[in-house]
């Protein structure tokens, strides 16, 4: 977007072109296309001028009403996220249906302080644990979901809307497992507050 500094240069070349051109006529008649051009263009630089100026003292109201808040009481408004949730659909899936269950799909609700479920800008860690096996092999996987892919991720039923997060997980033996945990781990980016939240699953 031009800046009001070139805005009006350009503003008043067109006048300086406009000058010459009526001077520079030929047989003592002014060159008239060329002219009702000129006036077109310096009409919309004008237009320009006026809609810089009025975005310049938006801009200048919003950062008066910024600056005469507290840093603290911004984020405290921003605040109101209050838990996140995994929902119990969560669970693993025979998505190609040959038998084997080779995707772990986690529905996760980040939930506000009205108990409605919310969009925003984070990202999620999710781990996989068999808290019954050794300590050294009880972390089965772990995937990280940034916020661009996160926000491709949501979605909406009549009842409540959440992040469906589908994760490869065929490389993992699920024979023998009673049960498995699922932790997430929620990182707003408006805020920078911390969320957490595991479920026990049936493999």
């Amino acid at each position: 977007m031009p800046t009001r500094a070139a805005a009006g240069r350009s503003l008043a070349g067109a006048i300086v072109v406009l000058a010459l051109a009526c001077a520079g006529c030929r047989n003592g008649q002014p060159q008239w296309d060329q002219v009702s051009r000129l006036q077109a263009e310096r009409t919309e630089l004008k237009l320009k001028v006026e809609q810089l100026q009025a975005e310049n003292e938006q801009l200048a109201r919003q950062v008066e009403a910024l600056a005469s808040l507290e840093r603290d009481v911004r984020l405290d408004a921003l605040d109101t996220i209050a838990s996140i949730e995994i929902s119990r659909r969560s669970g693993f899936f025979d998505k190609d249906r040959d038998g084997t269950k080779e995707t772990l799909a986690v529905y996760l609700r980040v939930i506000d302080e009205a108990g409605d479920a919310v969009k925003l800008t984070g990202a999620v860690e999710v781990q996989l644990w068999d808290l019954n096996a050794p300590e050294d092999q009880a972390l089965l996987a772990k995937w990280n979901v940034p916020p661009d892919e996160l926000t491709r991720l949501w979605a909406s039923t009549i009842m409540t809307s959440y992040y469906r997060l589908t994760f490869d997980a065929a490389d993992i033996d699920l024979s023998d497992r009673d049960e498995l945990t699922v932790r997430a781990t929620f990182t707003d980016y408006l805020t920078g507050k911390v969320l957490r939240e595991q479920i026990v699953l049936k493999p």
